[in-house]
């Protein structure tokens, strides 16, 4: 067993990333119901929710005042994956809240942010999914070679059945920022803030199998069950830069770039069993004491892994073709290549994330307002999340996406907005190999989302 632990780490690795709906392998781009309508916020300068994505632009908002933001989102995610000739499904929904708040006299603004930065995301195999069935393949084929060849009617032929298994996962990182625009004339601003990370990760899962552990007239005469549940937590601190221009009236450009954060998880244990039954009580004890330390490579219980949020760098253009009429646009890009993700377990100067490259999405969106109390909107986004073929995640791979919005804001008072807004997301179908099972098998993935979001602001005026 113990040759196998590189494997179990990855399989252990591969519970780590579990994101919600747009953005790179763990960001979160939809985080608020103005962002659903359009997929383009990174030159924003008309709600609160800029603290995120153009916070200089904060000092362009349209009137002085205190900004109260908030909004929901519901995500529903069917998810399958087809393993071994039978198919896997998940649709765990995701509700994702935020808010923000903005003070804005003059030139000066100040704001803060609760939100979703990362992750967002829970997945539940609730009838298994390639990482289970594929362990239990593994841990089959494997169980006679773990008995001394010197022993009566070892070596199994890796046969197995299975009664019960499924698999889960979930990943929110929340974000606390609190910072300040400045803006140096009519046509430039700055903005500066910190952003504290509280990222908490969970996993866990069952296996209840029978397998031929001892010879191939017995039949699957050994029964293992297992069970797992662990999180991982981290804290971190990264800084948020922006810069807004104004080059005319009509056109506004934003730029904004988040620092790498460091974070380094910390596993605790919660539940951890392994036990095998069968017809020989010194293989049941053996079995049972191996597939015990199988689990431990799985959840790594007291060790650290350093995971860092990579640094991203947003860029974005509104053009106000017509009074009435707005184009939008923006880019995202983020630096995967450079966040040390690795383990104290791993060879030094190895890092996990060599099978990965930066990702980064690109967006068009427009607005339009029918009446001055109510602006349409709508809006296009391609994602390229960043997570190489090979290297797909078992639980949630990070698949590249095609996503579409369309939704509208309505002025109720001339201090109160509501935006309502749908997204759908495309993911683009894909499939590998993982040799997860002792042999190359094929995984087919296929996912899509749908978001919907609703978001209130009022504007307190001074």
């Amino acid at each position: 067993m113990a040759k196998r632990t590189p494997l179990l780490f990855m399989i252990g690795f591969m519970l780590l990333s579990t994101t919600a709906f747009a953005g790179s392998i763990d960001y979160l781009s939809n985080q608020s119901a103005e962002y659903l309508m359009t997929f383009s916020r990174n030159a924003a300068t008309d709600a609160a929710d800029a603290a995120i994505c153009n916070p200089a632009g904060l000092v362009f908002l349209p009137k002085d005042g205190l900004y109260v933001n908030a909004s929901v989102q519901y995500i529903a995610r069917p998810y399958s994956e087809d393993f071994l000739g039978l198919r896997y499904e998940q649709d765990e929904p995701d509700i994702i809240p935020n808010f923000f708040a903005v003070y804005k006299k003059d030139d000066l603004a100040a704001f803060f942010a609760v939100n979703t930065t990362a992750g967002g995301g829970k997945v539940k195999w609730t009838d298994g999914n390639a990482v289970t069935t594929g362990l239990i393949a593994r841990i089959a084929g494997i169980s006679g070679d773990v008995v001394n060849s010197d022993d009566p009617g070892a070596g199994g032929t890796g046969a197995y059945t299975i009664n019960e298994q499924w698999i889960e996962g979930s990943s929110i990182y929340t974000g606390i920022m609190a910072g300040l625009s400045y803006k140096i004339n009519d046509r430039i601003s700055l903005s500066l803030a910190p952003r504290y990370l509280i990222a908490k990760r969970s996993a866990s899962a069952f296996l209840d199998f029978n397998m031929d552990a001892i010879d191939a007239a017995s039949g699957n005469e050994t029964r293992a069950v297992m069970d797992v549940d662990f999180d991982y937590n981290a804290r971190g601190l990264g800084g948020i830069f922006g810069l807004d221009i104004k080059p005319f009236d009509n056109l506004n450009l934003g730029i904004r770039y988040e620092t790498v954060t460091k974070l380094v998880f910390h596993h605790s244990l919660n539940r951890r069993s392994a036990e095998v039954t069968g017809p020989f009580p010194e293989l049941n004890a053996f079995l049972s004491e191996a597939l015990t330390g199988v689990l431990a490579n799985l959840d790594k219980d007291g060790e650290n892994i350093r995971y860092d949020l990579p640094a991203t760098l947003g860029v974005g253009v509104e053009f106000a073709a017509t009074p009435k009429l707005s184009l939008l646009s923006s880019f995202n890009y983020y630096f995967i290549e450079n966040a040390v993700w690795d383990d104290e377990g791993v060879e030094e100067g190895t890092s996990l994330n060599s099978d990965y490259h930066n990702g980064w999405e690109a967006s068009l969106g427009a607005t339009y307002k029918i009446t001055p109390a109510l602006k349409i909107g709508a809006g296009y986004i391609y994602t390229v999340a960043g997570e190489k073929r090979d290297a797909y995640n078992l639980i949630n791979p990070g698949l590249d996406s095609h996503a579409g919005a369309l939704g509208f804001t309505y002025s109720a008072t001339p201090n109160l907005d509501v935006t309502l807004a749908l997204a759908q997301t495309w993911y683009i179908s894909d499939s590998n190999y993982t040799e997860i099972t002792g042999t190359s098998d094929k995984i087919d993935y296929k996912k899509r989302a749908t978001d919907i979001a609703a978001g209130i602001q009022y504007r307190f005026d001074l």
